[in-house]
């Protein structure tokens, strides 16, 4: 007795999975959004804090390092802390996310 009523059974299923899915991401994403991830550069000359959401909190620069970099090397160590920071929340989400949907890369979860 599978026929049309067994195909809406299962798709009936399928929607639940998915309902199921989107609610687990929606609270990963609400967890990770909290959590910060630090970036640094040059041996921890800088070091940068940024959250889940993409947004830099925080950024110290050692004295030693204001003192003994001119302007454009300064510039450079603060991207790529910032840069490293971003990139550990990026690959977090990700990780995390792809744990829930079995790898597959569906749009507009991220």
């Amino acid at each position: 007795m599978g026929g049309f009523f067994g195909k809406i059974k299962d798709m009936g299923g399928m929607i639940k999975q998915a309902q199921e899915m989107q609610n687990k991401i929606t609270e990963i994403k609400s967890e990770l959004e909290e959590k910060e991830y630090v970036g640094t550069s040059g041996a921890g000359a800088v070091v940068v804090v940024a959250t889940g959401k993409m947004k830099i909190t925080k950024i110290e620069i050692s004295p030693e390092t204001i003192k003994n970099n001119d302007k454009e090397t300064l510039e450079d160590l603060i991207m790529i802390a910032i840069n490293n920071a971003l990139v550990k929340s990026s690959e977090d989400i990700a990780t995390k996310i792809g744990a829930v949907t079995g790898g597959l890369n569906i749009p507009g979860l991220m």
